[in-house]
């Protein structure tokens, strides 16, 4: 008498899901290396893209300042009190450096490392563009004679003494350069904030990478779970199968095939 075609067929599924119960820890399983892979490079991916919309945001508040500062520059009056020129000016050179040090640091890093935007060619598109709202608003001589100097680093230093002594001398001229300066910071700015700004592209294209990597983490983790039910079961099954091992061989030795 021999076994039937069904009976080798339960014993060789049995035998197979054996050999995945017994990895069941999923460290060599390979659907659950694979998934865990698959796990561990998605995550790699949200950190990054996180740490991206970081580094952004900062420059995206810096050029939201700095339109801000730069209206209220625009806005000075020929009756607008001198320290209340000072104060707007100040306000506009810290707004500026603000955004220039989080250009940099997402750009060239810190000295050790480079940025976490170092490939990214909107940010240093950005840095340009935040260089030629000075340049194109005034000249260096301009800028000097209302006590606003530019660094090597690209970031602005005012004298609060030249600035009120010029206030003194030439109010109107004062006023001109700073409403020039503070025109184009607002120009910028807006551009660069705007839908089709390079801020304002890359801000959106990472938040819908971000969201996309959401879901398919969500998606792998599903898979997963799913994974590992099947190889409970399976477990489940040899735990079954195994407490009748003893009558299994002895069927076979008694009807070999």
């Amino acid at each position: 008498m021999s076994m039937t075609l069904q009976s080798m067929t339960n014993i060789a599924t049995l035998t197979r899901n054996f050999n995945i119960a017994n990895n069941a820890s999923g460290k060599t399983d390979p659907v659950s290396l694979a998934l865990a892979s698959a796990a561990k490079r998605t995550g790699v991916q949200i950190a990054q893209t996180e740490a991206q919309l970081s580094s952004y945001g900062q420059i995206k508040s810096g050029f939201a300042s700095l339109q801000t500062t730069g209206k209220a520059l625009t806005t000075l009056a020929k009756n607008t009190p001198s320290a209340d020129v000072v104060s707007a000016a100040k306000g506009f050179v810290s707004a500026y450096n603000t955004t220039n040090s989080a250009i940099a640091k997402a750009v060239t890093g810190n000295g050790k490392s480079a940025g976490v935007l170092a490939n990214e060619n909107p940010a240093r598109v950005t840095g340009g563009d935040l260089r030629r709202v000075v340049t194109n608003a005034a000249s260096n001589a301009d800028l000097n004679k209302i006590g606003i100097g530019v660094n090597r680093n690209g970031s602005l230093s005012i004298d609060s003494k030249v600035l009120a002594s010029a206030l003194q001398s030439n109010p109107d001229a004062v006023k001109a350069t700073l409403g020039s300066l503070g025109g184009q910071a607002n120009t910028t700015a807006t551009a660069e904030l705007s839908g089709s700004g390079a801020v304002g592209k890359a801000v959106s294209a990472l938040g819908t990478r971000a969201t996309n990597l959401a879901t398919q983490q969500s998606q792998e983790q599903r898979l997963a779970t799913a994974a590992q039910s099947a190889i409970q079961q399976s477990a489940n099954q040899i735990a079954s199968f195994s407490g009748n091992s003893s009558a299994i061989s002895s069927y076979l030795n008694i009807f070999s095939l």
